[in-house]
């Protein structure tokens, strides 16, 4: 592939409400571990860590029929900088993550998790390249934004239920 820093970079924005409080979102959302009880397609190897950790790496490992995908990711920021201190300072808090995906490139995911009267609200955006010129807007356009659409509307309404279950 090109030149990773190159190329353009996208932006992907999702926000949802749970009625939680943040301190329960954050213990449900923030550990990869986790995430196959609300995305089935996904495996995490034992011995991720918590996504609050800085430098924390965990795999993701996608299966969907015969397809299988490993992404690699990465925190490498945390806000405010003690979020992984014991006691967690108030909210809001965020997280980055970058995601290496075979033939994706780099993704860079931002969760922000904001106090509200209702409970959190989560804020996730993701950064993702495609490449330059027509054939990058057209593979935008044609399989980046619908998949990512589709994939994230229905990820966000199966996290949501989740945390407000767990």
């Amino acid at each position: 592939m090109a030149n990773e820093s190159l190329l353009p970079r996208l932006n992907r924005r999702d926000r949802f409400l749970v009625r939680v409080p943040p301190e329960h979102a954050f213990a449900l959302a923030g550990d990869p571990m986790r995430f196959p009880e609300f995305n089935p397609l996904v495996h995490v190897p034992a011995g991720s860590g918590r996504v609050e950790h800085l430098g924390n790496v965990y795999y993701q490992l996608f299966k969907l029929g015969p397809i299988r995908v490993s992404t690699r990711w990465e925190t490498i920021r945390v806000e405010p900088s003690r979020l992984a201190e014991d006691p967690r300072p108030s909210p809001p808090w965020t997280t980055v993550e970058v995601g290496r995906l075979p033939v994706f490139g780099t993704w860079i995911s931002t969760t922000r998790y904001d106090a509200v009267t209702a409970g959190t609200l989560i804020t996730h955006d993701l950064e993702y390249d495609v490449p330059r010129g027509l054939p990058g807007r057209v593979l935008d356009v044609v399989l980046m934004r619908p998949l990512l659409s589709v994939g994230f509307g229905l990820l966000g309404r199966r996290l949501r239920r989740w945390i407000e279950a767990g």
